[in-house]
């Protein structure tokens, strides 16, 4: 039968595709891209990003606001949460942590940025809007003779560019054990 024959050429192509992929190259990759973009809200790395961005550029965190709401973006795939940050530092201390928050950790976009210069010092207050990035599950299913999508050039790009960016792997914090029996 014809169907049936197409339909096994198309399984074979896509088996040969596959198994043509290193597994472990695709799991780092995948690890790596759930630290930059990951598929909750995770607030932790959203404050480590935050904070290496902070110590890095040597500003001082005046104010954190970080609201765990949702909103939708328009492709319904990709939501984001609102963080308002208020810093402190010279000129070149808020120029830095402005390139930081854009370049390193998770992905974070800067929406607004308002500054307040001292008239008497070189002192800088910063004042920025930031929308952190997760992706929302996918509701859609691929079933099994569904073709496999090639990767893009352009893809292939951004992926490329994303693994070059600084990732901060959280951190486990093992908490002291208390004794048993004070008294031996």
């Amino acid at each position: 039968n014809l169907n049936i024959q197409e339909r096994l050429d198309g399984l074979s192509a896509k088996s040969n595709l596959l198994s043509s992929l290193n597994e472990e190259e695709l799991k780092s990759h995948y690890q790596s891209l759930s630290y930059i973009l990951p598929d909750g809200k995770d607030a932790p790395s959203i404050l480590r990003t935050i904070d290496s961005a902070a110590s890095a550029s040597g500003v001082t965190i005046v104010n954190l606001d970080l609201t765990p709401g949702t909103l939708a973006t328009e492709s319904g795939k990709q939501s984001e949460i609102p963080i308002k940050v208020e810093v402190s530092g010279n000129l070149s201390q808020i120029t830095g942590f402005t390139a930081e928050l854009a370049n390193l950790g998770r992905v974070l976009s800067v929406k607004t940025l308002d500054a307040v210069f001292e008239k008497t010092s070189p002192a800088v207050k910063a004042s920025y809007e930031i929308r952190a990035f997760y992706l929302s599950p996918s509701s859609v299913v691929s079933k099994v003779d569904d073709p496999l999508l090639p990767i893009s050039v352009n893809e292939n790009e951004t992926l490329s560019t994303a693994l070059k960016r600084p990732l901060l792997i959280p951190q486990t914090i093992s908490l002291p054990q208390p004794k048993i029996d004070l008294f031996k």
